[in-house]
């Protein structure tokens, strides 16, 4: 998986997981086309970045504890910073 691959499928996880629809982890990880471990993986490296992700048994899906934003990776120009 390339760099950007990576940082996409990190973007769809944080929007499923803003909206709490990302059904089962073995789900997620098809919809997401990664396997199982991955996506494991990056919830994990998630939650040692400080996401409060936790998984609903009822509804079932992973779902943020709290309100949270996060910025993975964006691209600016220095012109735009300096005003």
């Amino acid at each position: 998986m390339t760099f950007l691959e990576h940082i996409n499928a990190f973007e769809r996880l944080h929007a499923l997981i803003l909206t709490k629809s990302t059904s089962t982890p073995e789900q997620l990880a098809k919809r997401l086309f990664l396997t199982l471990s991955t996506l494991y993986s990056m919830l994990h490296l998630m939650k040692e970045r400080g996401a409060p992700i936790i998984y609903n048994k009822n509804r079932p899906s992973y779902q943020y504890e709290f309100d949270v934003s996060i910025i993975l990776f964006e691209i600016l120009p220095v012109n735009s910073l300096i005003k």
